[in-house]
């Protein structure tokens, strides 16, 4: 198995985003993206919290991702408190790999990606206030740039706050991709397959993205 982990600031003051990647106690990969929200007080913060205490409560009993993300939330509502902010939170994306499937749970625009043969197979809808809005109407070019950054789902410390979670399939050799809104936003994936395919996949023009931008690469073995 090919893994490439990234992470970049781009040109924000501050890198909001957090990765992990862990083995779990049954043998299953776990991989991660939180992203800090940005409109909130320390996006970093509750990335943080959310990486670590889903990490911990997976590697260290069975896997229950329900039970990790209300450990997630309740470690971001108490440091909220600590801080003494009024709101914080993150969105994220996550697979948990086991034989010859791929769970994935995701909340927000943080997005899975599962290419086969060069095309993408799957892909996560995002939780956003611009995809409800499509179901009803076609948007124009001005309200998808006013809208587009508003996300419908995402762990903010609260106990309605929650994750999707449904099983792909998956075949030797494909490849697995979770990136942050800052890549798959302003970088074509085929694009960045390319890059990440290539000897050097960090030549990237990271002067070039606006936000923050992480991923986490897998390349299955064939």
């Amino acid at each position: 198995m090919k893994l490439i982990t990234y992470s970049n600031i781009g040109a924000r003051a501050k890198n909001e985003d957090r990765f992990a990647h862990h083995v779990l106690p049954n043998g299953d990969l776990l991989f991660i993206v939180a992203d800090g929200m940005g409109g909130y007080d320390a996006g970093e913060e509750a990335a943080e919290c959310a990486v670590r205490a889903i990490s911990a409560s997976l590697t260290e009993s069975p896997c229950n991702i329900r039970l990790a993300v209300e450990r997630a939330n309740s470690a971001i509502a108490e440091r909220r408190i600590g801080l003494g902010v009024s709101e914080m939170g993150c969105t994220i994306a996550a697979v948990t790999l086991h034989q010859d499937t791929a769970t994935i749970f995701w909340a927000g625009d943080t997005r899975v990606y599962i290419i086969r043969n060069d095309r993408i197979v799957f892909e996560t809808e995002d939780h956003s206030l611009i995809n409800e809005m499509r179901r009803i109407k076609r948007l124009t070019p001005a309200q998808i740039r006013k809208y587009e950054h508003i996300v419908r789902r995402s762990l903010m410390g609260n106990i309605i706050d929650d994750v999707e979670i449904l099983d792909q399939p998956v075949l030797p050799g494909d490849e697995i991709l979770i990136c942050s809104d800052g890549f798959h936003k302003e970088i074509p994936i085929p694009i960045l397959l390319e890059k990440l395919r290539s000897d050097n996949p960090f030549h990237i023009d990271n002067e070039k993205f606006s936000d923050n931008h992480t991923l986490i690469y897998i390349k299955l073995d064939s």
